[in-house]
């Protein structure tokens, strides 16, 4: 029953990896999805949102403003804390159901949660085994420009999370996404396997 933890920085390919693994046929969480799903589906929780971020956070019709809520956290610690203790409680346990449920299908499935803040928010103490995508910070932020996201936008992120060599000396296991994609598929079907015998 190996529950595994994949973590990464902002654009180094841990969502990738993520279907890779997915495709492999580990049952897979992922947090930010997780997080996109409570705050679609609850007014109630969007209000906090409101409250704790500020008025811009929500559209007239009091869908989430995403882009603004991004925009304003990621350049205030103190609106960012407050919303991570808002949403980390419901992740913790929103994953923990799903790994129940994918257990009681199928007692030795690979069950990997997908969570940028891993490490920060504690969820590593809940796995068997850590993993941390990597890739050489020139190569994210050539990436992430070409997706769209600003050089400033990226920067700010970047820096409010730990940085890939603290994530990587915590973590049990690293794949190093900076080559090509077959060199990525090679290192997760790997690991996979590792996982899927239980020598870990």
């Amino acid at each position: 029953m190996p529950y595994i933890g994949l973590t990464g920085v902002f654009g180094s390919g841990k969502s990738t990896v993520l279907r890779l693994f997915q495709k492999l046929g580990a049952e897979c969480i992922d947090a930010d999805q997780l997080v996109r799903e409570i705050t679609d589906t609850d007014p109630a929780i969007r209000r906090e949102i409101g409250r704790r971020v500020g008025p811009s956070a929500l559209q007239a019709d009091g869908s989430l403003n995403r882009k603004e809520v991004a925009r304003i956290i990621f350049s205030d610690d103190r609106k960012r804390a407050d919303l991570e203790a808002l949403l980390h409680p419901y992740v913790f346990a929103e994953s923990e159901r799903r790994k129940a449920r994918a257990y009681r299908d199928d007692v030795g499935k690979v069950v990997i949660l997908e969570a940028p803040l891993l490490f920060e928010a504690g969820y590593h103490r809940m796995m068997d085994a850590t993993v941390v995508v990597t890739c050489p910070m020139d190569t994210i932020l050539e990436r992430l420009l070409q997706r769209g996201v600003s050089r400033e936008e990226a920067v700010l992120r970047l820096r409010t999370q730990m940085s890939q060599d603290e994530k990587a000396a915590l973590a049990d296991y690293r794949i190093d996404n900076s080559g090509a994609r077959t060199e990525t598929e090679a290192q997760a079907t790997s690991l996979f396997e590792k996982f899927g015998t239980g020598d870990y």
